[in-house]
């Protein structure tokens, strides 16, 4: 037993530790906001709400950028007009969805949109496949993404 006590102790002092001296002696503070269909709850040590309200704000950012349920979504009007200049969120997270697409031989894809939103009759067309990706130049040939 006393072997199962030094090992405990062994083993939580450096957690304790960095915990204790990452905090900093900052009060440990809790916040929740309803983002993307869900509450999202942040719990933080700092002096104030400031770190809480920019990690929300990049969350509704995100959300407006890459949202598959939203139509006024960056992903949305993409998926609209089938082909464009990738921008910002989208420009970093498209190349990003279609590499490992690849990586994993399509086990995730992320053009399944017709499949995921249960259209009544889906196009036949899907597959990272499908598409054209020049640069950040992009064409959908008929595909839409659903990111995850």
């Amino acid at each position: 037993m006393a072997w199962l006590r030094s090992n405990v102790l062994f083993t939580a002092l450096p957690a304790l530790l960095t915990t204790a001296s990452f905090a900093g002696g900052l009060p440990r503070q809790e916040a929740v906001e309803p983002h993307m269909g869900t509450l999202v709850r942040l719990v933080f040590h700092a002096r104030d709400a400031t770190p809480a309200r920019a990690a929300f704000d990049r969350i509704a950012a995100l959300d407006r950028a890459l949202s598959d349920y939203s139509p006024d979504s960056s992903l949305n009007h993409l998926c609209r007009a089938q082909s464009a200049t990738l921008t910002g969120d989208l420009a970093a997270i498209i190349p990003q969805a279609l590499s490992i697409a690849r990586e994993t031989k399509g086990a995730y894809d992320p053009t399944l949109a017709a499949l995921t939103r249960h259209m009544p009759h889906p196009p036949a067309l899907h597959g990272h496949r499908n598409l054209t990706l020049n640069g950040l130049d992009i064409t959908l040939n008929g595909v839409c993404f659903d990111l995850g």
